[in-house]
């Protein structure tokens, strides 16, 4: 939903940060998100391309469809019995970064 909703005015490139409001928040909670290192060319870019206008012209609901569809196309029905919604997927990749984390001390 923050990805879906996200606009280009949410984007401080001078703080490298995007904002997320409220309503779009997890959890109910407007905060800002620190633009990961290496990408601020690319926010930058989205900034100056859609200003006021979403990034990502779908609806917040059809995000998991579109992923769904695209797992049809391309004939991946199953990940060794795990869950592929985008919600895994995000679950996934911030478990690895946390075992990484613990890892490093």
């Amino acid at each position: 939903e923050e990805t879906v909703t996200m606009r280009g005015r949410d984007i401080n490139v001078e703080k490298g940060t995007v904002y997320i409001p409220k309503g779009n928040a997890k959890g109910g909670r407007e905060r800002e998100v620190p633009i990961p290192d290496g990408k601020i060319e690319v926010f930058k870019a989205f900034k100056e391309e859609f200003g006021d206008s979403r990034i990502v012209d779908i609806r917040k609901d059809s995000l998991n469809d579109e992923f769904r569809d695209l797992r049809a196309k391309l004939e991946v029905h199953d990940l060794d019995g795990h869950k592929t919604g985008i919600h895994a997927i995000r679950k996934l990749y911030c478990t690895e970064h946390f075992d990484e984390l613990v890892a490093s001390g």
